[in-house]
């Protein structure tokens, strides 16, 4: 431990970009053998924080290059037996990507976009314009719930008022906390995003040297565990409300990111 916080230190104190990286593997190992011990958590911190980006409105954290024990034994029979895999050097963006951040960077109209004549390419007129009536049950930033789950099967038939509705009819504007305030989407994770979308985003932001995309399983797992050792959370072994967003599938909302 005390070797790879001085190595760390030593790394740190030359400032440039190459020795942070270095620094930032050597704090993560550290970190991995004393996660309580506040001075290495802080010194850790400020590396990483160092290393992060910011692009396309988003934030991206760095995540050292290094191997990590993937899998558990205490979960779903395919996760296991724990082994040990290694990763590059990669950044993850820090939240799931909202909607207005979704469209700024597709160059897509602003959301809530509900009229058809706003999309020029006929090619995605129907999709957006269908995934759009969703993502407005859910993506407001001061939306309190969806109206109903009826909003998810556009072309089933519904009873309303004594006459038989289609599903997609069944939308309308949800609650909302303030609802004279203007309409923001920049707080909650995007809903109804296809693979189509997913890669149409990556097309769009990726360059000869730098690739967006989604990360791979072991990615998401190296980055989701914080950089623990045998930890189901990167704050420990239970899921807090006040950490991650759960039991919402009763209200049909989503909790900002």
């Amino acid at each position: 431990l005390g070797e790879y916080v001085r190595i760390a230190q030593m790394l740190k104190a030359k400032g440039d970009r190459i020795s942070l990286k270095a620094a930032a593997v050597a704090y993560d190992r550290a970190y991995s053998l004393a996660p309580d011990q506040t001075d290495i958590c802080s010194e850790r911190k400020a590396v990483l924080d160092a290393l992060a980006i910011e692009r396309h409105g988003m934030l991206f954290r760095y995540i050292p290059a290094g191997s990590f024990l993937m899998g558990s034994d205490q979960g779903a029979e395919a996760e296991a037996p724990p082994h040990r895999v290694y990763t590059d050097e990669y950044w993850l963006a820090e939240t799931p990507i909202s909607w207005a951040a979704f469209c700024a960077a597709l160059e897509w109209p602003e959301p809530p976009t509900l009229e058809k004549s706003d999309f020029k390419d006929e090619t995605k007129l129907f999709s957006v314009y269908n995934a759009n009536k969703i993502r407005l049950q859910y993506c407001e930033d001061e939306t309190t719930k969806a109206i109903g789950w009826h909003a998810h099967e556009p072309e089933s038939i519904w009873e309303r008022d004594g006459k038989q509705v289609q599903g997609s009819e069944i939308f309308g504007r949800p609650p909302r906390t303030n609802p004279d305030s203007p309409y923001r989407y920049g707080q909650k994770p995007m809903v109804a995003i296809s693979l189509e979308d997913v890669n149409r985003l990556s097309r769009k932001l990726s360059t000869a040297n730098n690739w967006y995309g989604l990360p791979s399983e072991a990615e998401w797992e190296k980055a989701a565990r914080g950089g623990l050792i045998n930890a189901p959370f990167p704050w420990g072994a239970a899921p807090a409300e006040n950490r991650c967003d759960m039991d919402r599938v009763g209200t049909f909302s989503i909790a900002p990111s």
